[in-house]
């Protein structure tokens, strides 16, 4: 057995020796059997997937649906193996054998995917199976929470898993657009947003090849949770009952925040932006205090309004609901809205205030007042409850990943 060495070389020649890794051969091969396992049973997974909608489907659209989705996890097996030799913990030199909990369930989560990238190519299937894509969407955005997670607690956060986190982030983005788009949920428009982890890449590769090179990004604490928050949207907008005006709405607003955060990290890269510098921070200080400290104060009182004059139009009318779903819906929507107008864990109630708006509008249309409480519903989620709030235990869990640790770890 081959045991992990470091060797010199000096492949410029000039005489300065570069230390270099040579992976343990045993533990290469074990990742590589792991690796193997992990495509087996992908494709058992398809299989099934397609076994499930070939009754509603019919041969032609499932085979169609089969192919594409196996064209995604082929590119997802041709990204991993090559990758297997990142499998190195933080601080080690030594390859684990294993993939880990964490690597694993990042696995499973590039099948989730591809099955979800197998609806780019078929209609959107009726009855129970209407809610597979967004099913398989919100299953992924839970295993991409949990993967991090588990990784962590296991103390086998590695290279490999960074590295696999990032390419399923932009390729479940972009399948989740697309199939959104496809279905006719969300407008074309909206492509882009989908396609930006790429254009951001390419942006990089360019700036390397005119030999210019970027510049690394520094830390954020709202990047994570600006595509945590479009992740979650996108899912919603999968939804059967989302009306795709609904879904426009939310499109424009969850689109301000997001380029926003791609702009600023696209000037950082390129050194058109310096984030060290006074006059940048200054701006960037003040912009917070505006935006996330005092607006959304004026944007609780203009929500109790919006859902008062609602709520009383709902009570004159009715709904095509039902009385008794109606109550449902309206008791919701009462205590969540008198929850954001306080600041009582907002953004928690501002999900649970969401929910009641879009079935709302699905039963009964997207009527201005509703129109307007769902915005400043949206906007109180991406922005927070901000001053003179009773409690927002949720900001702390919002901005900080699963399993770390308060010192960052």
């Amino acid at each position: 057995m081959m045991s992990n060495a470091r060797v010199d070389c000096d492949p410029s020649g000039e005489g300065v020796a570069t230390p270099m890794l040579i992976a343990d051969s045993t533990a290469l091969r074990s990742l590589e059997r792991r690796w193997l396992s992990t495509a087996c049973l992908g494709v058992a997974g398809l299989l099934g997937g397609s076994g499930l909608l070939l009754g509603q489907l019919g041969a032609a659209l499932t085979l169609r649906w089969l192919g594409a989705a196996a064209v995604v996890f082929g590119y997802q097996l041709a990204f991993v193996r090559p990758r297997l030799r990142l499998n190195l913990r933080v601080g080690e030199t030594n390859l684990p054998p294993e993939l880990g909990p964490g690597n694993s369930l990042s696995l499973a989560r590039g099948v989730l995917l591809a099955m979800l990238a197998g609806f780019l190519v078929v209609p959107w299937p009726g009855g129970a199976l209407a809610w597979a894509p967004a099913a398989l969407y919100v299953a992924a955005d839970l295993a991409d929470y949990f993967d991090g997670y588990l990784a962590r607690i296991s103390r086998h956060a590695t290279r490999l898993g960074e590295a696999i986190d990032l390419e399923f982030d932009a390729l479940g983005l972009l399948a989740g657009v697309g199939v959104a788009i496809h279905f006719g949920q969300l407008p074309l428009w909206f492509l882009p947003f989908g396609l930006a982890r790429y254009a951001f890449v390419f942006g990089q590769w360019i700036l390397e090849r005119t030999g210019r090179g970027s510049r690394p990004l520094p830390e954020s604490v709202s990047r994570r949770p600006i595509a945590g928050l479009t992740m979650a949207f996108i899912s919603a907008a999968l939804w059967p009952v989302v009306l795709p005006s609904v879904a426009t709405l939310a499109a424009v607003l969850f689109a301000v925040p997001f380029t926003f955060s791609f702009g600023r990290d696209g000037l950082v890269v390129s050194g058109l932006l310096d984030p060290r510098s006074d006059a940048y921070i200054r701006r960037r200080l003040g912009f917070k205090r505006v935006v996330l400290h005092w607006l959304p104060p004026f944007m609780r009182l203009a929500l109790a309004a919006a859902l008062a004059l609602l709520t009383a139009n709902m009570l004159a009318t009715g709904s095509a609901w039902g009385p008794a779903a109606q109550a449902i819906l309206l008791g919701v929507q009462v205590v969540t809205g008198a929850c954001i107008a306080v600041g009582f864990v907002g953004r928690l109630a501002s999900i649970g205030l969401i929910a009641p708006l879009a079935l709302g509008a699905y039963a009964d249309g997207l009527v201005p007042l509703r129109g307007v409480s769902l915005g400043l519903a949206i906007g109180i989620l991406i922005l927070g409850t901000g001053a003179l709030s009773l409690w927002k235990p949720e900001e702390t869990m919002f901005r900080r990943r699963a399993g770390e640790r308060h010192d960052g770890a």
